[in-house]
């Protein structure tokens, strides 16, 4: 993490001066408690619904696919599938040679008929998020937020990238972000061309592992697909929502977790539709791997829809990991669950939810503050 760290101080100026003017001259320093509270107090709705105390769920709690839901609504069902592409090489690192291919080993969790390994898919189609893991972890490491998303009626896939996963030799490399974002398209190809059946474990619903049975291709939505990460997986998400070189058009929504903007081969260029594609930003303001400030600095310069969540007084991996276990961790995921229910299942009220949880955590936990472009 460290030589991310310096990697990041390589570009601080560069981030800084693709921002635009900040909503908060200061860095949106939270030493001010006076501002934040202040900024919370601004944020509320001027037709008094912050006096109502609105739920921060749902307004429907369906199980159509194509409804908001609750978390804990569905089982989680996880297939795992190995991934090739031999279009491009896997480069020399760690003291291993170049490799002619890229695999990426692919954790798939789905709402599911009960839960476990194998087990039979629900009829869909469920919109898909793909997760990005962080330097020298798998999407393994982030089950716990992932299945709650998936509790609430999403499929989501988490590949492991092959020079920056647990294990990696010589450790993550860093130079490897940009062929990572191809990744997530090719995960994305690889995930709607699936044809074989999702439960092929020995406790799966179907009568054999030969017999024919829901594929992943039958319980993906290919027109409602989301983007997640943390770290060094954020940074990928941002180059595969926003960067010239590999913005993924298919992508309609993405949340990033402690990431920053890195240069691509089309160095500062942003994506002709990376405004129209939302985002949202969280960040600890006290992060000391990716500086909180070069969060605010890439929300700024990419100019997306959606808003910044800042977790008040939190490092780099605090909030991502531990799904409902975590009073700041279940904030994190249910705030995301709403921002992707917002796009990917039309809930009008998601903004009233996110606000919700941030008016009852209070501005000492976290703010949130909606992009110039509007949520």
């Amino acid at each position: 993490m460290k030589r991310l760290a310096t990697l990041i101080s390589a570009v601080v100026l560069a981030t800084s001066t693709m921002a635009c003017s900040s909503t908060q001259t200061d860095g949106a320093s939270t030493d001010s408690k006076d501002e934040s509270s202040q900024q919370a107090s601004d944020r509320q709705s001027s037709d008094g619904q912050a006096d109502e105390q609105p739920s921060a769920g749902p307004a429907t709690r369906g199980e159509d696919p194509s409804e908001p839901s609750e978390i804990g609504t569905f089982a989680v069902g996880r297939a795992d599938r190995t991934f090739v592409d031999a279009s491009r090489v896997t480069a020399a690192h760690g003291g291993q040679p170049e490799l002619t291919s890229r695999t990426l080993e692919t954790l798939v969790l789905y709402p599911a008929s009960k839960p476990g390994e194998g087990s039979e898919p629900l009829a869909g189609p469920w919109p898909l998020i793909v997760f990005s893991h962080g330097s020298t972890r798998a999407g393994i490491d982030y089950i716990k937020t992932l299945s709650a998303w998936v509790s609430a009626g999403y499929v989501v896939a988490a590949p492991s990238f092959p020079l920056s996963r647990t294990g990696t030799p010589g450790g993550t490399n860093y130079g490897d972000y940009e062929s990572q974002s191809a990744d997530v398209s090719f995960v994305i190809d690889s995930l709607l061309a699936d044809e074989s059946p999702a439960a092929t474990k020995p406790n799966s619903d179907a009568t054999n592992a030969n017999a024919k049975g829901t594929t992943l291709l039958d319980i993906i939505n290919p027109d409602r697909i989301g983007l997640g990460g943390q770290s060094f997986g954020a940074i990928t998400t941002l180059g595969a929502v926003a960067a010239k070189c590999c913005a993924d058009n298919r992508v309609d929504v993405a949340t990033e977790f402690a990431g920053v903007w890195l240069p691509f081969s089309t160095a500062s260029e942003i994506s002709s539709n990376a405004k129209d594609v939302p985002i949202l930003f969280v960040h600890g303001s006290k992060d000391p791997t990716l500086p909180y400030d070069n969060g605010r600095a890439a929300w700024q310069m990419i100019g997306a829809p959606g808003g910044f969540l800042t977790l008040v007084g939190t490092g780099h991996d605090e909030g991502f990991f531990d799904g409902s276990d975590d009073p700041l961790d279940s904030l994190v995921t249910t705030a995301t669950l709403a921002f992707y229910d917002g796009v990917l299942k039309g809930d009008d009220t998601a903004r009233r939810r996110i606000d919700t949880l941030v008016s009852a955590a209070g501005p000492d936990k976290v703010t949130f503050d909606v992009s110039e472009n509007g949520f």
